[in-house]
């Protein structure tokens, strides 16, 4: 069944398991059988992360024997009123479109709509539209590193939102393989003692190496603590996404490879400029309290 995971992040056409247990396989699944799940999303009206509540749901069939009623003047639920069908719990079948209509919790004003396409067998779903579209933009900090390739970032998002993993694959490898470099070169500052020397030793062999792997595989496993929380590695999972490549995969498998290297890129950029903002920030605020202090110091001396 449908869960926050899956109407929050899951791109158009990406199938999804539909796992409703169920005693016997006699027994119809009806649209009642829906969870109604909160999501958090952004809204616009509030510009910030907010509680989307479920406001409704209908099943869209493609039969002429239909009942259409106005919701808040705004919107259409349609029910099958067919003699083999309860109105009130219609009964889901292969192809069914499903409209999920959820609204901001906070503002009370903002929607968001999703149509999950009920799969073969009724085993798997995937989501065929939503309102707004699946979002595109570029991350405040990426947007610093990527400069001239914020293009191939949103080509890339682009086809991750229509599902087409390997076209969104090569645009993610194409970003990781010339903007590695100067990714490498920010580490440092969030480093020292041993662990410093460690890295600048590797760096110094990144240095003469054009392959991308290489590069990562020298430095992949000396990053330090802030950027391995809960020992998960983003460099190596960069590595091992980039060292299989795609050739034999399908759209699919690149999709989920497409994610993790969009993912982790994401989070190596985020930490390295947020903890290096944090330091010259705490360095300048250091710097004004000295101030200070000298100055009162060389006043009462006076």
């Amino acid at each position: 069944m449908p869960n926050a995971k899956f109407l929050e992040e899951y791109q158009l056409y990406r199938k999804f398991d539909f796992p409703i247990k169920r005693d016997t396989k006699l027994l119809p699944i009806s649209l009642n059988e829906f969870p109604k799940v909160n999501l958090n999303m952004y809204c616009p009206n509030c510009n910030n992360i907010r509680t989307f509540k479920f406001n409704y749901k209908y099943i869209h069939k493609k039969e002429k024997n239909l009942f259409i009623k106005n919701i808040d003047n705004h919107f259409q639920i349609k029910f099958d009123f067919s003699k083999t069908q309860r109105p009130s719990f219609p009964v889901l079948e292969e192809n069914d479109i499903v409209n999920l209509n959820y609204i901001c919790a906070s503002c009370e004003d903002y929607y968001r709509f999703f149509a999950i396409k009920m799969g073969k067998g009724l085993k798997t779903i995937e989501k065929v539209g939503q309102f707004p579209a699946w979002d595109i933009s570029i991350e405040k900090n990426l947007k610093k590193i990527l400069k001239g390739y914020s293009e191939y970032y949103k080509k890339g998002k682009t086809c991750e939102s229509q599902s087409y993993g390997i076209g969104a694959f090569a645009y993610y490898r194409r970003i990781i393989e010339d903007i590695i470099g100067e990714l490498l070169e920010l580490i440092p500052d969030l480093m020292n003692g041993e662990e410093l020397e460690k890295y600048r030793v590797a760096l110094e062999e990144v240095r003469k190496t054009n392959n991308t792997t290489n590069k990562i595989a020298l430095v992949k496993d000396l990053l330090p603590p802030i950027l391995k929380p809960e020992q998960f590695n983003p460099l190596k999972t960069i590595h091992d996404v980039l060292s299989t490549g795609i050739h034999g995969k399908t759209d699919e498998q690149c999709l989920e490879d497409a994610e993790s290297i969009r993912t982790s890129l994401i989070f190596l950029v985020d930490a390295i400029l947020s903890r290096k903002k944090g330091q010259q920030e705490y360095t300048e605020s250091m710097k004004k309290i000295l101030e200070k202090r000298r100055k009162k110091i060389n006043k009462n001396e006076n």
